[in-house]
């Protein structure tokens, strides 16, 4: 059986679809598109970048020209974000790479050879294929409709604009090879640690709890419904952050994502636009208490 997480990209409803298709593809159309999205989900006018809330700060990210930073592009891609991973920290944390395809026609002709494992599009966010047995018709087309999206025209975020197409298989990151391991997701800032979110659930009833980097419960959410339990503090909980802290140190903002298990920490990917510039936080005091971190950024 394979499990597909498959999230559409933002604004899937048809106003902002027809939207999106209005605008002009540049700065001022991507800047319209953003404003009005974030509107739309925030349900208030954005603030300037340095309001002080997290959320106004990766809003104007998105279109100030922060994202066509050459590196914010290169670590966008995920298979070019795994040298960046492998010069800054070592080749040990990322999972085992077994394919590359950067064409429709060898995407056609992919055949897996180690199960279980990951199939993913290295353009596109928020997709991803897990596999325990040959890839069935389905499956095929789905991966294949892979190919022919581009990101940038679905969240006008502007790292995207530019990537190749392409599909990476990985290991499939698990102690027992069936069970999905929690995200631990770290916010950071200016190469420094703010805060922390572990998600849990994945395609099952997906959750989420957030942590300061003392492994402290914070009382807010972002954007999914909490679990009443505590997440237990990861034993290497300290190695997670000095790996976060080395990444981030080249970027004003950025979340660094891990998968931990008992064989040892994989950065899943790097994140330069969390929630598509649309994080949205409660209670609303939250945005300036995780936005307090932001500091170090300006």
């Amino acid at each position: 059986m394979n499990l597909v997480e498959s999230r559409r990209g933002p604004g899937g409803s048809i106003a902002p679809r027809l939207l999106r298709r209005l605008l002009p593809r540049h700065a001022l159309g991507d800047a319209i598109y953003a404003v009005l999205h974030y509107t739309w989900l925030q349900r208030r006018l954005p603030g300037r970048k340095h309001s002080g809330r997290l959320s106004d700060f990766i809003l104007w990210s998105k279109f100030d020209g922060t994202f066509l930073d050459p590196l914010c592009q290169f670590v966008s891609d995920k298979a070019y974000a795994r040298h960046f991973i492998t010069a800054i920290v070592g080749e040990q944390y990322n999972a085992k790479a077994y394919q590359l395809l950067r064409s429709p026609q060898e995407v056609e002709r992919m055949e897996l050879t180690h199960f279980p494992c990951v199939v993913k599009p290295v353009h596109l966010s928020g997709q991803v294929l897990i596999c325990h047995g040959p890839l069935d018709a389905e499956s095929k087309n789905l991966v294949m409709s892979w190919m022919r999206r581009n990101y940038y025209l679905e969240s006008r975020e502007q790292h995207y604009k530019y990537l190749r197409p392409g599909v990476i298989v990985e290991e499939f990151v698990s102690d027992d090879g069936v069970s999905v391991p929690d995200d631990i997701k770290v916010f950071c800032f200016n190469g420094e640690p703010g805060f922390i979110h572990v998600d849990s659930g994945r395609f099952v009833r997906l959750t989420r709890n957030l942590y300061d980097t003392s492994w402290n419960r914070l009382p807010w959410t972002i954007l999914l419904p909490t679990r009443k339990e505590d997440d237990p503090r990861p034993e290497r909980l300290d190695e997670i952050l000095e790996v976060a802290r080395r990444l981030s140190a080249h970027f004003d903002f950025i979340r660094v994502d891990f998968y931990v298990t008992e064989k040892g920490i994989k950065v899943g990917e790097l994140t330069n636009c969390p929630g598509s510039g649309g994080v949205h936080i409660r209670p609303r005091e939250g945005e300036y208490a995780l936005g307090r971190h932001l500091q170090r950024a300006d």
